[in-house]
């Protein structure tokens, strides 16, 4: 029987103590699962800040622990939900796993006000994480004290007190994470940044994803990679993509959970996302005046015939499509409410960020990046009039093939970020919304910004 210590919370944000708590937990675990939660009525402060910063902080700090057994569970973050403890005691137990619940000695005296209380108060096992000016006499009938826990100070509520009246709270976070929160802003009482202008002091340490189909590419990588190259992935301040857009999309799929921003040099064609600087490779020129942009990405689910899902990410876009030689008959649906039936080739989903690519090859407006929109458009439209539309960005968007069964006379196909990301397969619905997990850091030199090269677009001389 596998023991299993689940440390939930808020994490909002993930401090040393926090560090702390999570090694004491687990110890005498086969594994412990940090498991953040999503939106919740009962604490507000919880919904302040996009929940994709609060994953990324917790990426940043314990992705580079050393500590076996450790999981990071995302899925009440990007579900935008909180699953109570009952729900996780009853299904961890219910797979056969002695489970363990690490709480601060704060919380204790509010356990029998949880959901189903009273029965997590005689039969749930806790372990109890001592806080400064809380001992409770009152303890539920299966508990023990963390051992070698307490000694680090702080809270979530005291760091987002002091940052908010900017007072020293580098003492009580990951360095990375104080940079994070200053880098974007957060609990600030400002608007997170969307964009920023900032420069290195010193060159960064490059983590080098160079085309390998490019021979030119790759030879730059190789001088990179001798002059700047970090020792381990962690160890890295920036990854450094040497391609065309298709070489950033890869790479970000690949690396986005590092959560450290990524910095193109175009070797490819359009470049949309890259920089055109090829000539200042050999100098380190290229490390200042730099804009960096912060791009949420989406969240794409699959539903297939025989009614299972599979999920995945989008940088750019996701869309469904017809069989060859045939058409789509696609139904649209925006939170639930049905816009209509369109005929054609099929249907197409936008971020900001990849509103330059397909969806202005659909023939509509790309839009800035920090717009709080995703675009909805149609691909090669038969019938009826129906121009693509822009939707707010809290909007769970579906597209469902309107000729339903198991041998459908119009199949649909989808794809998320195309050759770069998923291809799914045939499909009876595709649902698509902001992550509440996912974002990239993107960085342009200022000559080259988004800003920039989104008016010559939309401006062309």
């Amino acid at each position: 029987m596998a023991v299993i210590t689940i440390v939930g919370g808020s994490l909002d944000p993930i401090g040393l103590h926090h560090i702390e708590l999570i090694k004491a937990a687990a110890v005498g675990s086969d594994r412990t699962v940090v498991l953040p939660c999503g939106m919740r009525p009962d604490k507000l402060t919880v919904n302040d800040i996009n929940p994709a910063h609060r994953a990324a902080m917790i990426d940043l700090t314990l992705r580079q622990l050393d500590i076996p057994g450790l999981e990071i569970d995302f899925s009440d973050l990007e579900q935008y939900s909180f699953t109570p403890t009952i729900e996780l005691d009853r299904r961890y137990r219910a797979q056969g796993h002695q489970v363990r619940h690490a709480i601060g000695s704060d919380l204790v005296s509010q356990i029998r006000n949880w959901t189903d209380g009273e029965e997590l108060w005689q039969e749930a096992y806790f372990v109890i994480y001592p806080r400064q000016g809380y001992e409770p006499q009152d303890l539920p009938r299966r508990y023990t004290w963390l051992q070698g826990a307490g000694k680090s100070a702080g809270s979530s509520t005291e760091i987002r007190r002091l940052v908010y009246n900017h007072e020293p709270f580098d003492h009580l976070v990951d360095p990375r994470v104080a940079e994070y929160i200053r880098t974007h802003r957060l609990y600030t009482g400002q608007v997170p940044r969307q964009a920023r202008p900032m420069q290195y002091e010193k060159a960064p340490k490059l983590l080098v994803v160079p085309d390998l189909m490019n021979q030119s590419a790759t030879d730059a990588a190789r001088l990179l990679q001798h002059r700047h190259g970090a020792r381990t992935e962690t160890d890295a301040d920036m990854i450094l993509v040497l391609g065309g857009d298709g070489t950033m999309l890869r790479a970000i799929h690949q690396h986005w959970q590092l959560r450290i921003p990524f910095f193109g040099i175009n070797f490819g064609f359009i470049g949309f996302l890259m920089n055109d600087i090829k000539a200042k490779i050999g100098s380190d020129e290229f490390f200042k005046d730099l804009v960096m942009y912060y791009c949420p990405m989406l969240h794409v689910t699959a539903k297939f015939s025989n009614g299972e899902t599979r999920s995945s990410l989008a940088f750019n876009d996701a869309w469904v499509e017809r069989e060859r030689g045939g058409g789509a008959h696609v139904e649209v649906l925006v939170d639930g409410q049905s816009l209509g039936d369109l005929y054609g080739d099929g249907v197409l989903i936008t971020s900001a960020a990849g509103s330059t690519g397909y969806w202005r090859a659909t023939g509509e407006a790309p839009f800035k990046v920090g717009t709080p929109d995703i675009g909805v458009a149609p691909i090669c439209l038969s019938h009826p009039s129906w121009n693509g539309k822009r939707v707010p960005d809290t909007s769970v968007i579906e597209l469902r093939n309107a000729d339903p069964g198991p041998r459908p006379r119009r199949p649909l196909f989808a794809y998320a970020d195309g050759k770069s990301g998923t291809d799914f397969g045939q499909v009876t619905s595709l649902t698509v919304r902001s992550s509440g997990v996912s974002g990239v850091q993107l960085i342009l030199n200022r000559e080259y910004s988004l800003d920039k090269k989104l008016l010559k677009l939309l401006m062309p001389r």
